[in-house]
């Protein structure tokens, strides 16, 4: 839509220009005022139906679709029918010669430029071109030849050309729709944890910097929760690192699905160690989803050709009612502590630190 904007506007001056330059608006004022007017309907309604376009091509796109196209081949084949007309009744020379030279570098012009689209490709030279080579060559054998040969061996090039310009614009269209999807996919790469797939500490520090602001500067709560699997070197001598890995993936999933709005952020913090970003969380809330997290792990019993492991956590919860002065470096030393305390109680179990 937006390469043919430009080009709509165009017809109407051409033709206004065409006809004073040649005597045609004196000559035959009748089919110089129609085809004007022609024109200037066909741009207006293509200006006036723009917004209107869009909107329905989001709700019904193959009518949205079929309408522009209607609109935008109306031009072509208003030229050829113009051509199709000096042809058969030419009022003067140069009039007839003027009109072909127009018709020909508008099949051109269109056919080239509009081309990604396989029917504008297809139908907008030949619009153009075919009426006036077909009234010509049926005018008799008094006709010229050349015009007819030249405007069907420009078709014919158009045509070609077209072709190119169609499949160079979707080739480059979808390599560059691979490259952003490979740029997403590398940028999802770079916040993940690869073994648990969910965000690593790296992406972890950079939100929890984030959202340490916007708590700051709005004056909400906000609540961190560390959790450590309980003995995880035991599993690891024990059952072997594989066992372990997957271990761990079972965990990360677990928390994840423990996890319900889309603005907790989970994350790998190291070896056996996640950790969740709570924004806008108070304490009472912090101790529920710290709760729930303790249990998911719990429930957890994996299985081995031994036999079933069961895991469990301990849990460090920090809530910070006054984010103002606290950074998140304090932040997070405070929940270490609190993590640190749930294990020297005896592990498998939450402690809440003190509000900062």
């Amino acid at each position: 839509m937006q390469r043919s904007r430009g080009g709509t506007a165009i017809h109407l001056p051409v033709w206004l220009a065409l006809g004073w330059a040649t005597g045609l608006d004196e000559r035959t004022p009748l089919l110089f005022g129609a085809a004007a007017a022609g024109f200037g309907l066909i741009a207006a309604l293509r200006f006036a139906l723009e917004s209107t376009l869009k909107q329905l091509s989001m709700r019904r796109h193959r009518l949205a679709r079929r309408l522009f196209l209607a609109l935008l081949l109306s031009n072509p084949a208003l030229w050829g029918l113009l051509s199709a007309w000096v042809s058969l009744q030419p009022p003067t020379a140069s009039a007839a010669y003027a009109i072909w030279m127009v018709v020909t570098g508008v099949s051109a012009a269109g056919g080239l430029l509009l081309s990604i689209d396989t029917v504008v490709r297809k139908s907008y030279a030949a619009l153009a071109v075919l009426p006036g080579s077909v009234a010509l060559a049926s005018a008799g054998a008094h006709a010229p030849l050349f015009p007819v040969v030249a405007t069907l061996l420009l078709l014919a090039y158009v045509y070609r050309a077209s072709a190119g310009v169609y499949d160079d614009y979707w080739a480059r269209l979808q390599a560059r729709v691979e490259l952003e999807e490979h740029a997403r996919q590398l940028e999802r790469l770079s916040r993940t944890d690869a073994l648990t797939q969910v965000y690593n500490r790296q992406y972890f520090d950079r939100q929890l910097g984030i959202e340490c602001a916007r708590a700051a500067r709005d004056g909400l709560p906000l609540s961190l929760v560390m959790i450590d699997i309980d003995h995880f070197k035991r599993v690891n001598d024990t059952y072997g690192h594989p066992f372990g890995d997957a271990c761990l993936q079972a965990v990360a999933r677990a928390l994840r699905d423990a996890l319900y709005r889309p603005a907790d952020v989970l994350a790998r913090y190291g070896g056996e160690e996640f950790i969740a970003l709570l924004p806008a969380t108070d304490a009472a809330a912090g101790v529920g989803v710290a709760a729930r997290l303790h249990g998911c792990v719990s429930a957890l019993s994996l299985s081995h050709p031994s036999g079933s492991v069961p895991l469990t956590c301990s849990v460090g919860l920090l809530t910070m009612r006054s984010v103002a002065h606290t950074t998140p470096a304090i932040a997070l030393n405070h929940a270490d502590q609190a993590l640190y305390a749930a294990k020297q109680q005896g592990r498998n179990r939450v402690v809440v630190a003190t509000p900062a």
